[in-house]
């Protein structure tokens, strides 16, 4: 199968590189084998955020769905282009969400006397990816894109709402 764009599922969380450049932190999953391969793709989240918030948007070519998929600085192509899709929130509030917002692989590292913990150790938000299907839906509008992989998630209710909204152009996807 064939694929026009892949769905990169992200926080709103942004933390400083080794050389402490601003760099948005990617999620587990797809998001981390998309952030492997093509490193660059954090420093242009960190653009985009910082300009719109952490919205759903294109991340590869000039900005146009036409363009070719190209990435970072040396114009790398990609495959299919990438688009920002929010599935976390920048910060969890231990005060407010608790520790049952926070990913279970994470938990036992979490200081609970934190008031705060960084997005990427959240669990993923229903309530967020909701209106990320909502922008994606937008966004779609003006392509004519007919193949989108979307993130599998392991939350089940997650998966069960996408495949209850999105249409045939899209399919989840697990690298």
């Amino acid at each position: 199968m064939s694929c026009d764009a892949l769905a990169v599922p992200t926080c709103a969380y942004l933390g400083l590189d080794a050389y402490y450049q601003r760099v948005a932190h990617v999620n587990d999953g797809v998001g981390w084998i998309i952030a492997n391969e093509y490193p660059d793709i954090r420093y242009e989240m960190v653009r985009r955020i910082e300009q719109g918030g952490n919205t759903v948007c294109l991340l590869t070519g000039n900005g146009s769905w036409r363009s070719v998929p190209t990435i970072g600085s040396d114009d790398r192509i990609a495959p299919y282009h990438l688009i920002n899709f929010p599935v976390k929130p920048g910060f969890v509030y231990l005060n407010e969400d608790g520790i049952e917002a926070v990913d279970p692989d994470y938990q036992e590292d979490i200081d609970l006397s934190a008031r705060r913990v960084p997005g990427y150790m959240s669990r993923v938000r229903l309530g967020i990816v909701e209106e990320s299907v909502k922008e994606l839906l937008v966004f779609m509008a003006d392509t004519d894109w007919a193949n989108v992989g979307v993130p599998r998630f392991e939350e089940h209710e997650v998966n069960d709402y996408l495949k209850s909204v999105l249409d045939d152009r899209f399919f989840l996807a697990c690298l």
